[in-house]
This record gives structure tokens, C-alpha cells and sequence, in this order.
């Protein structure tokens, strides 16, 4: 599409039916040729370019939902999102009104590796970002919170019920065991307290020090275990 005269694709276009019929018939259309070097050899012809006088439909991002990667699958499968009537809705007991960033690597590029490497969608409600491009799998029950990053160069394998936050990077010793003393106490989550705060301000304030209470929690417990207590 010529770019010098429509500055928006939205790759969704609602037309006049026997407005169209018209011009074709005046043979009226004029067609831009784009070329794809860098795949499969085809000359596409780009119809949207011919159309003058377009509207277009602002659409709220919660509703645009694309699903073109195995990142925009793993968001739409977890429970930041729950299905009503047929529809895909943010869950209420998401703290943060954006949901999370997600980038896999390319060893979840294909969706056989994306369900081989996750055998249960993570609980990922709490999570702001995930960046993976290592050889990582995710066993069951596994919860992310925070900002979790694993880079290339390591292979690791997430265990059964493991919970990772602020983890960038992540390297192998940090994958923890199934232990209660690093799971964060229910009640610091505790969406209705957190829900009574109105104030949008306040209540991310509450938040991020829910999230420096936990992370000086672990600190501490990973302090007395290096000690041998």
C-alpha cells in the first residue's frame, strides 16, 4: 500500500459493495505492486490502496487482540484474561490496567515447541514483563510475578509449583524448589484490600511496596540458607 497516501493499514476495511462493482467495471482501479524480497516469491496487489474518502473506528486496545505470535498466545491463554459470553475480558483481579509484555525467543516460535516447553500455562496475573529467549521449560503450576528475563545460554528447567519474580536474569541456580517460604503470603495479595484503595496513585504506590516487602523477604531467606541454617 502506498504509504505517500494512506498512513493507516488496518488490515480490516468495510466498502461499498456497488460502489466497488462500479469502478471495476470503469476498469478505474489502480492497483500498487509490493514487493517481498526477503519471502516467498509473490506479487501482491494491494486493493486497499484504490479507496479515497475512508473512515476510520477507534477501537479500545482491550478489544484488539491479535494473535499473529506464540507471545499474543501464551497472554490470551493465561489468566490475565477470562472468557464471558464469548468474549475474551481482563481478569478484575488483575492489579494493573495494561497487561503484561511477553517476547519468547525463537525456541517458542513454532507452537509445537510453545506446548512442548509449557506444560501448563503459567499463572502470570501479577506479571508486568517476560522477555525469554533461552532454552527454557515450564513444568505446571508455575507462577511468574514482576519482571522475569532469561537470556540465551542457559537451559532450565522450571519445576513443578516454582515461584519466580523479579528474576532478570534467570540462570539455573535461581530456579527454585517447591518451598513455602518463598511463596509470598496470600494475605499481601489480597485483591479486595487492594481493591478498596480508589485512588489509582495510592493504590500502585501499595503495590510496588508489596513488591520491596517481597523482595526483601527472599533476600533474606536466601541470606540464612547460604549460612546453612
Amino acid at each position: 500500500m502506498s504509504l505517500s497516501l494512506y498512513l493507516h493499514f488496518t488490515n480490516d476495511l468495510c466498502v461499498h459493495l456497488s460502489t466497488v462493482k462500479r469502478i471495476m467495471q470503469a476498469c478505474e482501479l489502480e492497483h500498487y505492486i509490493v514487493i517481498h524480497p526477503n519471502t516467498t516469491a509473490v506479487i501482491q496487489y494491494e486493493a486497499g490502496a484504490a479507496i479515497k474518502g475512508a473512515h476510520g473506528v477507534n477501537v479500545s486496545r482491550s478489544r484488539f487482540l491479535p494473535v499473529k505470535s506464540c507471545s499474543d498466545l501464551l497472554l490470551i491463554k493465561s489468566d490475565v484474561y477470562l472468557l464471558q459470553h464469548g468474549h475474551l475480558v481482563i481478569n478484575p483481579n488483575r492489579m494493573f490496567e495494561t497487561t503484561p509484555v511477553i517476547k519468547l525467543g525463537d525456541h517458542f516460535k513454532k507452537i509445537a515447541q510453545f506446548q512442548k516447553r509449557f506444560m501448563k500455562i503459567p499463572h502470570i496475573i501479577d506479571l508486568d514483563h517476560l522477555t525469554v529467549t533461552g532454552d527454557v521449560y515450564f513444568r505446571r503450576n508455575v507462577t511468574l510475578r514482576g519482571t522475569v528475563i532469561a537470556n540465551e545460554g542457559h537451559r532450565i528447567n522450571i519445576p513443578d509449583g516454582c515461584v519466580l519474580e523479579n528474576r532478570e536474569p534467570l540462570i539455573p541456580t535461581d530456579v527454585c524448589r517447591v518451598d513455602r517460604a518463598m511463596i509470598a503470603p496470600r494475605d499481601m495479595y489480597d485483591t479486595r484490600r487492594i481493591s478498596a484503595i480508589s485512588n489509582t496513585t495510592h493504590r500502585r504506590a501499595y503495590l510496588v511496596y508489596l513488591r520491596h516487602m517481597d523482595i526483601a523477604r527472599q533476600a533474606r531467606i536466601r541470606i540464612i540458607r547460604s549460612k546453612g541454617v
